[in-house]
C-alpha cells in the first residue's frame, strides 16, 4: 500500500519550519515591556505562592549590662499566581496547500503570532487598567490611599488624594510622596524611581517633563530638576486610560510578576482525513502583584 507518509510532502518538509519561525519573528519584532518592568521567573507545577511580611522594627538603646531586645516578624497575606493556558490556532485547507498560497499562509500565521504577543501585553497590562478598581491581596487596590500596615499599624498611599493628570506639580508631589513611603514596620524606605509609564498618548508630556533642559511649561531658565532622579519614561499601547500615569522604582523594591510556565510553543499537524493543516500556539503564565510597595499611580483627573 502506497501512503502519503512514503512520499515527502514538500509543503511539510520545506515550507512547514519557516512558516512556524514567521509566528516567533512576528512576536519578537513588537517590543514587549513585560521583562522590562517585571519581575520575570520561570514557574513550574501548577503555580506559585509569595507571602508578603513585615522586617524587624528600629534599633533600640540597649543599657549596660542589658539583654538585646528581640524582634518579631509578622506575616502578611498570601499571593496565589495560577498559571492559566492560553492557545490559538488556525487551519490551512488542501487547496491552498495545493495551490501553494505560501503569502496567504504567512500572513495567517503571522496573525497567530501578533494574537499572542497581543494577548500577553493584555494580561500583564491590566495590572495597571485594573490597578485602581480590583483589590489585591492586601484588600485594596494596587493603586490605593489606605494600604494596611501589618506591624506598625495604620495606612499609607501609593496613589493621590485626588488623582490628577500628569504635570511637572503632580509628578513633583509623587516623588515626594514616594520618598516618604513608610513600611509595615513604620521605617523610611529608601525606594529608587526608575521610570515614568504611560499611555503612547501621553508620551509627549512625558518626554517634555524629563528630557527638557529647562524647567518645563516655562518661560523661565529654572533647572528641570527632575533630571537628578535619572528617570526614563516609557509608553504603552495597552494602557486602555489615556490620561493615566505610574510610576515604578527599581525591581528589587517591587513585586509585580510575570510568571512564565510555558513559553510560547508552536505545533502543526497535517489532517489526513481532511486534507488540512493544523497549527496551534500555546503558552501558560500568570501575572500580578505580591507587594504594592515601589509603585505608584494615578488614573488622571476626574
Amino acid at each position: 500500500m502506497i501512503t502519503r507518509s512514503l512520499t515527502p510532502d514538500v509543503f511539510f518538509a520545506d515550507a512547514l519550519p519557516v512558516l512556524e519561525e514567521i509566528i516567533f519573528s512576528t512576536m519578537t519584532q513588537y517590543p514587549d515591556i513585560i521583562p522590562q518592568i517585571a519581575n520575570v521567573r520561570n514557574g513550574s507545577g501548577w503555580g506559585a505562592q509569595m507571602t508578603e511580611q513585615s522586617g524587624t522594627g528600629p534599633a533600640v538603646e540597649i543599657a549596660e549590662g542589658a539583654s538585646v531586645t528581640y524582634d518579631d516578624i509578622v506575616q502578611g497575606a498570601d499571593t496565589t499566581f495560577t498559571f492559566t493556558k492560553f492557545g490559538l490556532g488556525v487551519i490551512i485547507t488542501e487547496e491552498m496547500i495545493d495551490d501553494q498560497k505560501y503569502d496567504q499562509a504567512g500572513d495567517i500565521y503571522r496573525g497567530l503570532g501578533a494574537s499572542m504577543h497581543h494577548t500577553r501585553q493584555v494580561d500583564f497590562m491590566n495590572n495597571f487598567n485594573n490597578g485602581f478598581t480590583t483589590a489585591g491581596y492586601d484588600g485594596v487596590s494596587l493603586f490605593n490611599t489606605a494600604h494596611p500596615l501589618i506591624k506598625a499599624g495604620g495606612t499609607e498611599n501609593n496613589r493621590p488624594a485626588v488623582d490628577v493628570d500628569l504635570s511637572v506639580a503632580a509628578l513633583r508631589t509623587a516623588l515626594i510622596d514616594i520618598s516618604g513611603t513608610l513600611s509595615h514596620e513604620g521605617l523610611r524606605i529608601y525606594l529608587r524611581p526608575k521610570y515614568l509609564l504611560v499611555s503612547s498618548t501621553n508620551i509627549y508630556d512625558a518626554h517634555e517633563l524629563l528630557k527638557s533642559d529647562y524647567r518645563p511649561g516655562t518661560a523661565n531658565n529654572d533647572v528641570n530638576a527632575f533630571t537628578i532622579f535619572g528617570l526614563d519614561y516609557m509608553s504603552s499601547e495597552y494602557l486602555t486610560d489615556a490620561d493615566a500615569w505610574f510610576i515604578g522604582c527599581d525591581k528589587n523594591d517591587h513585586r509585580l510578576m510575570w510568571y512564565d510556565r510555558k513559553m510560547p510553543e508552536v505545533k502543526s499537524f497535517e489532517d489526513f482525513d481532511a486534507g488540512a493543516l493544523k497549527t496551534k500556539i500555546t503558552a501558560r503564565w500568570d501575572t500580578g502583584h505580591a507587594s504594592w510597595f515601589g509603585w505608584y499611580g494615578s488614573s488622571g483627573a476626574p
